[in-house]
């Protein structure tokens, strides 16, 4: 005898199974998205907004007499644009290599 309860929810259990992962990746990628615009994007431009205001703050506060003094006025340029711009690029950098490698 043929118990119809049982062979159509075996029928079905298979396409609502996928669509139902289909569901679930669409609303993980879309959560991923939302995270990625309200997280990782704000955060990088707080920390470039820091970083400049800490680079703008040390020109102007600069305590190393280099009035008048080209090579090392651009010593000291390049010492603070390293310290300042180096972090800010390798993350961007890790951000962008994380990315490409998931995408």
């Amino acid at each position: 005898m043929l118990d119809w309860s049982t062979d159509i929810g075996c029928a079905l259990s298979g396409c609502v199974g996928e669509i139902g992962l289909i569901i679930l990746a669409i609303v993980l990628i879309i959560a991923g998205l939302l995270a990625v615009i309200e997280f990782v994007i704000p955060a990088i431009a707080i920390l470039l907004f820091l970083s400049i205001g800490g680079m703008l703050a040390r020109a102007v506060n600069d305590k190393h007499h280099c009035e008048g003094r080209l090579g090392l006025s651009v010593l000291w340029g390049a010492v603070w644009a390293t310290v300042y711009v180096g972090p800010v690029a390798a993350i961007v950098i890790w951000v962008t290599a994380l990315l490409g490698r998931t995408g």
